[in-house]
């Protein structure tokens, strides 16, 4: 057994006050953005800040948590949004065609309602935008 490389690091702990949603099945993940978006546009003057990140084709890391097998692989396997206190965790691994992709999945990526931040976002939005055809998301 090899040794854990994050033992220096103390345990994370999810607060108790946020609520991480696990979705994989494709019209349950479309449900989910559907209520995203009818939130970022129940007010036309403001607008929803979105953490977003993605993740390549995963596995156990053998310590509760996933790492990337291929860093260069062009699946997306998981998406990741962080809303206020709530967080979905949406597994994409079978929508790799624009056809099987959640349409409000593809609403919300491309709304200009939700503010999209994160580490690279513009390389991950590109990403997903080349994926899935998002032309609203490739300028």
């Amino acid at each position: 057994m090899k040794p854990n490389p994050y033992s220096h690091f103390p345990p994370s702990k999810i607060p108790a006050d946020v609520i991480v949603n696990y979705i994989s099945a494709a019209d349950l993940i479309d449900e989910a953005c559907h209520q995203i978006i009818k939130r970022a546009q129940s007010d036309p003057q403001s607008f929803l800040v979105a953490g977003i990140s993605i993740r390549f084709d995963v596995e156990p890391d053998g310590y509760g948590g996933l790492v990337s097998k291929l860093q260069n692989h062009p699946a997306v396997n998981i998406i990741q949004l962080a809303i206020h206190k709530e967080v979905y965790v949406f597994q994409v691994t079978e929508l790799q065609e624009k056809a099987s992709a959640p349409p409000n999945l593809l609403s919300l990526l491309s709304s200009n309602h939700i503010i999209k931040v994160g580490h690279s976002i513009s390389e991950t939005l590109l990403h997903l935008a080349n994926l899935w055809s998002i032309d609203g998301l490739k300028s």
